[in-house]
């Protein structure tokens, strides 16, 4: 019968073949790399310093982060194993994930353009070229001033000094909406003449307002309401207006709204209009954090139409030397050709989320 046997002989490994008991070399032999002993080659071993077979290195530890790993391996860019000199190692060579094939971490200005996250990568500082310093593409409203745009205001606010299109709206009186020849606002008809009104001989109502029961509770003033009307939104004593939390019910009044009726065969052509709030600090802070910051503008003859929508009011707070007071405004301005009998406000949102309040609005009317 045939078995066969291995032996060493010194780096060398022979598979005998035995035929009744006789010893007959094999024609093919092996030699060990790390030495025969008992007929069978010496396995390498990662981390005794010697680099043996399937060993790329060997340093004589089993530390990685060492430029030799554990596995005896070396370590590079892409081995997934991030080293003390890399930012990162994803394991690929791709440019534009999160870690460069230089395994440093992507950035705005790396020159690659990583997917889903920037829309462009020209690897410069300069903000006013065809890709922002934020890796966005340059557009019309975005705060940056691009060398084909006369002003770029970072909103879309029409009236403020800049167009909706990048170009300056004319400034001839602190405004920036008016046209020199009619006082008008320059995206209308130059030939119309602005007017902004105080509305009279019409009525005002509102969704909800402030009840006589909390003066009764604070100040002992138990008929006294006439600060909180809607009606004196419409005059002209800036420390009276509306507020349209109904003291007797906790529940928060918001959304809110604040109407006015000019009256049947007095429609209005409206083309804007102006709010301003007033804050007067109290032991109880009944005035703070009132301001509107969501709305729509709207007119009604049938039904309501939208004229208007404004998802962040943002009201600038005026400089007044007045103590303990503070005072916000700001105008407002849509195209509008319709005579409306009703216009109002519905308030969606206001800083506290619990009311809102409004001193003053005024009308604008180009004739």
């Amino acid at each position: 019968t045939y078995h066969s046997v291995d032996r060493c002989s010194g780096n060398t490994l022979i598979e005998y073949y035995c035929y009744n008991d006789q010893k007959t070399p094999k024609s093919e032999t092996k030699t060990c790399e790390n030495g025969c002993i008992d007929g069978a080659c010496v396995s390498s071993v990662c981390g005794n310093g010697k680099k043996e077979a399937g060993e790329e290195c060997d340093d004589g530890n089993t530390a990685n982060d060492d430029d030799c790993s554990s596995t005896c391996k070396l370590e590079i860019c892409g081995d997934n194993i991030i080293q003390t000199k890399e930012e990162c190692d994803d394991g690929n060579q791709i440019n534009t994930d999160n870690c460069l094939d230089s395994c440093k971490s992507a950035k705005c200005g790396d020159k690659f353009v990583q997917q889903n996250v920037e829309e462009c990568d020209d690897e410069n500082s300069i903000n006013n070229d065809s890709c922002t310093n934020q890796c966005k593409l340059p557009i019309c409203g975005d705060n940056i001033k691009q060398i084909n745009e006369e002003c770029d205001d970072g909103n879309q606010i029409i009236g403020d000094g800049c167009s909706l299109t990048c170009s300056k709206e004319l400034d001839t009186d602190k405004d920036s909406i008016f046209d020199p020849v009619d006082n008008c606002p320059t995206f209308y008809n130059p030939d119309q003449e602005i007017v902004w009104i105080t509305p009279t001989g019409g009525t005002a109502s509102a969704s909800s307002y402030y009840t006589a029961y909390f003066h009764s509770l604070h100040y002992g003033e138990a008929t006294d309401i006439s600060g909180n009307l809607p009606k004196y939104v419409f005059d002209t004593y800036i420390e009276d207006g509306w507020w349209s939390r109904n003291i007797k019910d906790s529940t928060p009044q918001i959304p809110a709204w604040l109407e006015y009726d000019f009256g049947k065969g007095n429609e209005k052509v409206i083309k804007g209009y102006s709010i301003l709030t007033y804050e007067q600090e109290t032991p109880l802070d009944f005035n703070e954090g009132m301001n509107p910051k969501s709305w729509t503008f709207e007119g009604f003859n049938n039904n309501w139409l939208g004229l208007d929508t404004v998802s962040d009011g943002n009201l600038t707070m005026m400089t007044d030397k007045e103590i303990n007071v503070k005072k916000y405004t700001k105008m407002f301005y849509f195209n509008n050709d319709v005579a409306y009998q009703k216009y109002r406000i519905m308030i969606t949102s206001s800083e506290n989320e619990l009311s809102t309040r409004i001193s003053e609005m005024k009308f604008l009317v180009c004739e």
